[in-house]
């Protein structure tokens, strides 16, 4: 896959979903019941909505490092709050914004590994 496909397939594919999710974590602020919200989970064997927006800007953020060869911001996935999950997932937004085609070049001989996020906190 040339550079620039390599690209379109991802950045502005993630940076839609990342927007998006946004989103939904200030429809969750919003909600009654904010509060609980953050360690709610849908089935117990499922992430809460905390690690699942952890892992989603996890994901975006590991592909565009890993196929880029070109660093980005560190994260402690440590957040507790709405505002602090935002700003996270506005900083990887940021990240992906700076990447370009020429970035990508080589990436096809490249392999993105993603694992257990779990296994990270």
């Amino acid at each position: 896959m040339k550079a620039k496909m390599q690209y379109e397939a991802t950045i502005p594919v993630l940076t839609v979903y990342l927007r998006n999710l946004l989103r939904l974590v200030e429809k969750a602020r919003r909600h009654p019941k904010a509060k609980g919200l953050l360690h709610a989970r849908l089935v117990p064997d499922q992430y809460d909505f905390l690690q699942q927006v952890q892992y989603a800007y996890f994901l975006a953020l590991e592909a565009g490092k890993q196929l880029t060869k070109k660093a980005g911001p560190v994260f402690s996935y440590d957040e507790q709050s709405f505002a602090e999950l935002t700003r996270s997932v506005q900083r990887t937004v940021r990240y992906l914004n700076t990447l370009r085609p020429k970035d990508f070049r080589g990436g096809r001989r490249r392999v993105a590994v993603f694992y257990d996020l779990k296994k990270k906190l």
